[in-house]
């Protein structure tokens, strides 16, 4: 008996441990390093793209030869969208011209676009279901 319950709670540990994994993200096509890169990784639709209280997660990344690296460890498996910006002068929000375009850049997972506002969930989201899932996703200027 006491060999059957260790057994059992290797078994409970280990699938309790590969229900977790991590999802890397690089970014290209960033046109200066001046500034960071701040992205926000969602866990499901409620708050995304614009409520970054509802985020799950949010990082601030250096960025060197045009590209950044974000990683996010120890995520239960599930569904997720990022979204970020090219801070260029690290004032912790997007600028906008005089006719509300965006003056930095921008992007989504799945390099969903943006249409008269921005990406909408459904074209952001990707589910995590393995140790690790890596994207690639290409930054936007107007």
């Amino acid at each position: 008996m006491l060999f059957i319950s260790a057994l059992f709670s290797l078994i409970v540990s280990f699938t309790t441990a590969t229900d977790k994994g991590k999802i890397i993200i690089h970014i290209t096509n960033i046109r200066s390093s001046e500034g960071v890169i701040a992205i926000s990784l969602f866990k499901g639709s409620d708050g995304f793209p614009s409520d970054a209280q509802k985020c799950y997660k949010k990082l601030l990344l250096p960025i060197s030869g045009g590209k950044a690296t974000a990683v996010f460890d120890d995520l239960p498996y599930g569904d997720y969208a990022a979204i970020y910006m090219h801070d260029e002068n690290k004032n912790g929000k997007m600028d906008f011209n005089f006719i509300h375009i965006p003056k930095e850049g921008y992007g989504a997972s799945n390099d969903a676009k943006a249409s008269m506002g921005p990406p909408e969930y459904e074209d952001a989201h990707f589910a995590l279901k393995q140790s690790v899932l890596e994207l690639t996703v290409k930054t936007n200027y107007f």
